[in-house]
C-alpha cells in the first residue's frame, strides 16, 4: 500500500502521495508503485461555492469567491473569482491545495475561508456550509401552551423553531417566546415527557401547529415504550466509557435524543430507547473513550428501528505537540481507517478600533500527522493568523459512508466532510464516524 507523508514543507503543499484512496498512518519510504506519483500531472479543478451561512438557504450559490491554488514550498498557482452562479475552474497539478476565501460579512466582521490539501486534476470541489434553517421574517410575541400531566414523568420539554423549553413535573405549561427570525404561520411543535432518568415515557407531535402569538390548545399524548435498539460489540478491555443514545430529528431540524451507559460484559452491551414518533428519520450513536488517552471516538448510524455497532475502526488520536503562535503541530494517532483529518481554526484580529473575526477550515489526507503553514504567500497571509492574534483550534479524524477514501471524499460538499453527525441528522449520510483529542479540542489555546 502506498503511504503518505507529513506536511512539513508548507501547509499548502501536499507531498508525494497526495489525493490517494488508500488508508495510511504514519510517512514512510515510498513503495515502488508510487514511482509516478511524484511527476506533477497537470489539469483543471471545478470549484461551486455555496452561501456559508446563515440568511439564506443551504446551496444557494455565493458569488465573489476568491480561489488561490497553492503547490510545493506555499507557491502560488493559478487564481480566480467564481461567478454569479458559485462557479469558477482553476488549473492545478497533482498534490495541489485549493483555498476558497469568501468576502468578510460587514455586519459581523467574519471572513471565513477553507483549504482542501491534495487535489487532483478533474476534482469538483463544493465549498460552503448545509447544516441550519434559514430565518424566517416574523413577528416578536409569545405563544402560551399546555398538557394534561402523565403519569410517572419527572419534567417536560417543548421542542419549536424558537428553540426548546423546559418544565417541571408539577407544571403543565409553557410560554414560549416568538422572535421575528423563527415565527412562522405554522411550524413543528414536538411534545416529550420524561421520566425519573431522563427517558421518554410520553411524546406528542403537531407537524404543522398555529405558531403565532396566542394561546396553542392542550395536546393528546402518545405513550411510548422502548422501542430502539442500540447495541455494540466487540469491544477491547482498553475501552473505558461506553455511551450509546437513540435521536431522531424532525423538520426545521429539530433534534430530540436520549442515552445512557450500557452494562458492558465480554466487549457487547445493548440499550433500547423510547423514541417520539412521526419523526422524518432515526439514528443510533456510540460515544467512547479509551485508556491510556485523551481521545474521544463518535460512531453514527441511521436506522428505522435499530442501530448495531462492531469494535472501533477510526485511529485513536494520542498525542499532540502544537505551536499556536505560528500555526504547527504535530499529533499522533493509531492505526486505523478514515477519510480524512480536519482541522477548524478560529482567531480574531484587531485594526485599530474594530476587531475582524475568521474561521478557517482545513481538509488533509488520512496519514498526514503534522502541520506547518511556514510564511503564508502574499496572496493568502492577509487571510491567515499572525503570531499576536489569538488562535482556537480544533482537530478531527472523518469517516463517511459514502466516501470510499479521499478521492471520494473531496467529491462531498464541504458541509457533510465537516460536519459529519449533522449529514447523518439531515439523511445525507448512513453512517459516518469521527475520532476527536481531549473532546475535539486538538490545539491549545495560546
Amino acid at each position: 500500500m502506498r503511504r503518505f507523508a507529513s506536511i512539513a514543507s508548507g501547509l499548502f503543499a501536499c507531498v508525494t502521495g497526495c489525493g490517494d484512496d488508500g488508508v495510511h498512518h504514519l510517512p514512510d519510504a515510498p513503495a515502488a508503485d508510487d514511482a509516478g506519483i511524484d511527476a506533477p500531472v497537470a489539469g483543471t479543478v471545478n470549484i461551486t461555492t455555496n452561501v456559508r451561512c446563515c440568511d439564506l438557504a443551504p446551496g444557494t450559490a455565493q458569488a465573489g469567491v476568491r480561489v488561490i491554488v497553492t503547490g510545493r514550498n506555499n507557491a502560488v498557482g493559478a487564481t480566480a473569482m467564481t461567478d454569479a452562479q458559485g462557479k469558477a475552474s482553476v488549473a492545478v497539478h497533482a498534490g495541489d491545495s485549493v483555498t476558497a476565501v469568501y468576502p468578510e460579512d460587514v455586519p459581523n466582521l467574519r471572513t471565513r475561508l477553507t483549504t482542501i490539501a491534495g487535489v487532483k486534476p478533474g476534482d469538483n470541489l463544493t465549498f460552503g456550509d448545509a447544516y441550519w434553517v434559514p430565518p424566517a421574517t416574523g413577528v416578536d410575541g409569545q405563544l402560551n401552551v399546555s398538557w394534561p400531566a402523565v403519569t410517572g414523568a419527572n419534567y417536560y420539554e417543548v421542542y419549536t423553531p424558537c428553540g426548546s423549553y423546559f418544565a417541571g413535573s408539577a407544571t403543565t405549561t409553557a410560554t414560549i417566546p416568538l422572535s421575528a427570525y423563527c415565527q412562522t404561520a405554522t411550524a413543528p411543535i414536538v411534545f416529550v415527557a420524561h421520566d425519573n432518568n431522563g427517558l421518554i415515557v410520553a411524546t406528542s407531535y403537531l407537524p404543522a401547529a398555529p405558531f403565532t402569538p396566542g394561546t396553542l390548545p392542550a395536546i393528546t399524548w402518545t405513550p411510548v415504550t422502548p422501542s430502539y435498539a442500540v447495541s455494540v460489540s466487540g469491544l477491547d478491555a482498553a475501552i473505558n466509557q461506553v455511551y450509546l443514545s437513540s435521536g431522531v430529528t424532525f423538520p426545521s431540524q429539530i433534534t430530540i435524543a436520549n442515552g445512557d451507559y450500557p452494562t458492558i460484559t465480554a466487549g457487547a452491551g445493548t440499550l433500547s430507547f423510547a423514541i417520539p414518533a412521526g419523526a422524518q428519520r432515526a439514528y443510533g450513536s456510540m460515544d467512547l473513550r479509551r485508556n491510556g488517552t485523551r481521545g474521544r471516538q463518535t460512531y453514527m448510524k441511521a436506522g428505522a428501528a435499530s442501530a448495531a455497532f462492531a469494535a472501533p475502526t477510526m485511529p485513536w488520536l494520542t498525542g499532540l505537540a502544537a505551536s499556536p503562535g505560528d500555526v504547527q503541530a504535530v499529533w499522533l494517532q493509531t492505526a486505523g481507517t478514515y477519510d480524512a483529518a480536519t482541522l477548524r481554526f478560529n482567531w480574531s484580529h484587531s485594526v485599530a478600533v474594530e476587531t475582524h473575526y475568521f474561521d478557517w477550515n482545513v481538509i488533509l489526507p488520512p496519514g498526514v500527522t503534522s502541520l506547518n503553514i511556514g510564511t503564508p504567500p502574499a496572496e493568502l497571509a492577509p487571510y491567515l493568523p499572525a503570531t499576536t492574534d489569538d488562535l482556537g483550534s480544533d482537530l478531527v479524524l472523518v469517516d463517511l459512508a459514502s466516501a470510499t477514501g479521499y478521492d471520494a471524499l473531496r467529491a462531498l460538499p464541504e458541509g457533510r466532510i465537516m460536519n459529519p453527525e449533522a449529514a447523518v441528522r439531515a439523511g445525507d449520510e448512513t453512517a459516518a464516524s469521527v475520532s476527536s483529542f481531549d473532546g475535539g479540542e486538538g490545539f491549545a489555546a495560546r
